[in-house]
């Protein structure tokens, strides 16, 4: 890869739940009352290159979509950076967002007082992209070009499809013409059917319009249709990144290989649902050493004791595993 569009750099996100009065009370009183700190993001790093589609994937919980606001600037990052093509990633007032987020829901994240035209609109509006008096042409062409009819423009969302308002919310984002945009769970809430189409729209677009994505799923089904490289996430950390292909074909990490095995595949049928074993930890308390050891099958002591960290294993492909150190 040349030099990265995007560059996450040691990013950390804690969310401090701080003690209110009754508890700092209780507290003085004797009672064993602690401030809570969620450990989401653990010191994350990587990079996407200029049109890249880079998948993100986990299982709920892992904290993938607060890398993702991480990176939109919904969050700022408790320790690390976010560079875009070398530069800090700003997101002051008055100056146009060169990153942009999808969102899961589409419904939950419109206002459904405002017709779709004027949502769409908003944002381009008032980061002075085009005169308020152009709006209504301006939405039109952004609607066609996700494959909607520009009179939808009059419509609240609700009177919508659940594929309708994913082009909406591409639509949206696409309004203030980013250079990259973090998909979260885009089309989770789809149909199969619909998810095709959401999923070929999104790459129709990529080519037109020379996008960059981080596509965020829990789905590596899904991610394998549409991603040239992945990372795979765990309990806050990224345990294992490389070439989609050459992952799905085998995979290095033992919770990489537990995620594909339950994947549906045609050549393996007849065959009896193995989930996991026990459940992911608590953010709360994350496991020391490294954060998958309480459900590998392959955990010795030094799992336990020590994380592993995250290191090439064979060009282009890294693993955060102590089994793969001597590869």
């Amino acid at each position: 890869m040349s030099e990265p569009m995007l560059e996450v750099r040691a990013v950390s996100k804690r969310f401090v739940k701080r003690l209110d009065v009754i508890e700092r009370f209780a507290r003085r009183l004797g009672a064993r009352v602690e401030e809570r700190t969620v450990h989401a993001v653990d010191r994350v790093s990587f990079e996407v290159g200029a049109g890249e589609v880079v998948g993100l994937v986990g299982e709920s919980g892992c904290g993938k979509s607060t890398i993702g606001r991480v990176i939109c600037g919904l969050y700022e990052p408790t320790e690390g950076e976010v560079l875009l093509r070398g530069e800090p990633v700003s997101h002051g007032p008055g100056q146009r967002p060169a990153i942009q987020m999808i969102f899961q829901d589409p419904f939950a994240s419109l206002n459904p007082r405002m017709r779709v035209g004027q949502a769409i609109a908003e944002a381009p509006v008032a980061h002075g992209l085009i005169p308020r008096g152009e709006a209504l042409d301006y939405v039109a062409g952004i609607l066609r070009q996700v494959g909607l009819d520009p009179d939808f423009a009059r419509r609240y969302p609700h009177q919508f499809s659940g594929g309708q308002r994913a082009r909406i919310g591409i639509a949206r984002a696409l309004a203030i013409k980013p250079e990259f945009l973090v998909c979260d769970e885009a089309v989770a809430a789809l149909d199969v059917s619909v998810q095709a189409q959401v999923l070929n729209l999104f790459l129709d677009l990529r080519d037109q319009l020379g996008l960059t994505y981080l596509f965020i799923s829990h789905d590596l089904g899904v991610v394998h249709h549409i991603t040239e490289r992945v990372l795979i996430m765990y309990l806050g950390r990224i345990v294992e990144s490389g070439p989609m292909a050459e992952i799905y074909a085998a995979p290095s990490h033992p919770y990489t290989q537990a995620l594909l095995a339950e994947v549906p595949r045609l050549d393996r049928r007849a065959r009896r649902y193995q989930p996991i074993r026990g459940e992911i930890p608590s953010p709360l308390h994350p496991p020391t050493g490294c954060h998958f050891h309480p459900r590998c099958p392959h955990a010795f002591e030094r799992c336990r004791l020590e994380q592993p960290a995250l290191r090439e294993i064979q060009p282009g492909r890294k693993s955060a595993c102590h089994l793969d150190e001597d590869t």
